[in-house]
């Protein structure tokens, strides 16, 4: 599996802690250019679901 994950900024790179993920499954037949295409589309899904989140105050920050 594979996927993508949104997470708070640090000084760190990629140290933060996860706010949310989404899982992407790998097929065999999956191409790069297909895997490429799942990714951005749960990235796509997952990043506006997540700033609806902050702004309405369902996540809190660290």
């Amino acid at each position: 599996i594979t996927g993508c994950s949104i997470h708070w900024v640090t000084p760190e790179l990629d140290a933060g802690p996860i706010i949310d993920q989404k899982v992407v499954r790998i097929e065999e037949s999956d191409t790069l250019e297909s895997l490429t295409k799942k990714i951005h589309m749960s990235e796509h899904a997952l990043l506006p679901d997540v700033v609806t989140r902050l702004s309405k105050s369902e996540i809190s920050t660290p």
